[in-house]
């Protein structure tokens, strides 16, 4: 049997150029909703550690977090965990986040969702509340305080870091930086009963507030 003519042998090459062309396309869609879906998980990580430390501790953790906006397009998720009503001293073995906007003195590169996922945006939304009025989200640049109980619930002051709390749902929203409607999206949640979960939710046409679960 003879080799491969020059014409054979273009067709092959064109074919396989075709194919690598259709391939990488989806390749860096895969790619940025695994970060999505990793950065929606970390939250739900970061969180199960605070409410399991409460738990083992028998004291309250208290979490401060919110989301601001970043240069350039979307917004980050911030957190940190205290054992300090007033949110200082941060624990130094807890997985906080830091706010990009508050100075750290002697840090070059802080531990920020910008740095950890440049290009996710994540968010506070409107969470679905079962056909009741629904659960709505602090407002950008503002702090959530959340309070994890030894009993392992969870629960928020609206009025200031010495409360007073009481039971709290929240969803944080987690999407592409740019062009989001392309890729999917992610919901971080806290109920007060303890659950956390970090699920699919709606995306593309379907995206709009209240939001929900619609994959675990």
């Amino acid at each position: 049997m003879g080799g491969l003519t020059l014409l054979e042998l273009l067709i092959v090459i064109a074919v396989i150029g075709i194919a690598t062309a259709v391939a990488v396309p989806d390749l860096s869609s895969w790619e940025v909703n695994s970060r999505i879906r990793e950065a929606a998980g970390h939250i739900e990580e970061d969180m199960q550690w605070a409410r399991s430390y409460a738990l083992k501790a028998g004291q309250p953790v208290y979490v401060q977090t919110g989301y601001v906006n970043v240069a350039g397009g979307g917004k980050a998720c911030w957190w940190t965990a205290s054992l300090n009503v007033g949110g200082t001293p941060v624990l130094n073995n807890a997985p906080n986040m830091d706010n990009p906007n508050v100075p750290t003195p002697g840090v070059a590169v802080k531990a920020t969702f910008p740095v950890r996922y440049p290009d996710v945006s994540c968010q506070y939304v409107e969470l679905g509340n079962g056909g009741l009025p629904p659960i709505l989200p602090p407002s950008v640049n503002t702090t959530a305080f959340l309070e994890f109980y030894p009993d392992g619930t969870i629960l928020a002051s609206t009025t200031g870091a010495t409360g007073p709390y009481q039971l709290t749902e929240g969803a944080l929203l987690l999407n592409a930086r740019s062009n989001p409607g392309k890729y999917a999206q992610w919901l971080a949640v806290y109920y007060g009963a303890g659950e956390l979960r970090s699920c699919a939710t709606q995306s593309g046409a379907a995206s709009a507030p209240p939001y929900s679960c619609t994959l675990s």
